[in-house]
C-alpha cells in the first residue's frame, strides 16, 4: 500500500511548508497539500479495509470502529494541543503544534509500511 505511506509523508511535507511559512499564501499552500494528502490517505485506507475485513454481517461493525478512530483524533487533539501551545510560556506556540502533527504523520507512515499487500 504505497499510497498510504506516501500520502502520510506528503501530509508531513505540507505541514512543514505551513510551519515554515512567512506569508499567508505559503501557509495556505502547505495546508492544501496536507489536506489533499489526507484525502488520498483516507480513500486508500477505506479501500484497503473493505478488502481485508471479513465479508458478511460483521463488516459494517468493523468499518464503524474505523470511523470512530477518525473521530477519536478530533476529540483528543484539542486536549493535547493546550499543553503544546503553552510550550515556551507564550500561550500560542503553533510551531510546536505543527511539529507534533509532522511527527504524528511520520509515525502514521511507519505504521503502514509493514502492510505489503491485501488479498
Amino acid at each position: 500500500m504505497s499510497e498510504s505511506w506516501s500520502s502520510t509523508l506528503l501530509t508531513a511535507v505540507g505541514l512543514v511548508v505551513a510551519i515554515s511559512a512567512s506569508e499567508m499564501p505559503q501557509f495556505l499552500v502547505g495546508i492544501a497539500i496536507a489536506g489533499m494528502a489526507q484525502g488520498a490517505f483516507i480513500s486508500a485506507e477505506v479501500a484497503m479495509m473493505t478488502e481485508v475485513l471479513p465479508k458478511g454481517t460483521e463488516s459494517g461493525k468493523y468499518l464503524g470502529v474505523v470511523a470512530l478512530s477518525y473521530l477519536l483524533a478530533q476529540i483528543l487533539v484539542p486536549v493535547i494541543s493546550v499543553p503544546l501551545l503553552a510550550i515556551g510560556g507564550g500561550g500560542s506556540n503553533y510551531r510546536a503544534l505543527f511539529v507534533a502533527a509532522v511527527v504524528m504523520a511520520v509515525l502514521g507512515a511507519l505504521c503502514v509500511l509493514p502492510i505489503k499487500k491485501v488479498r
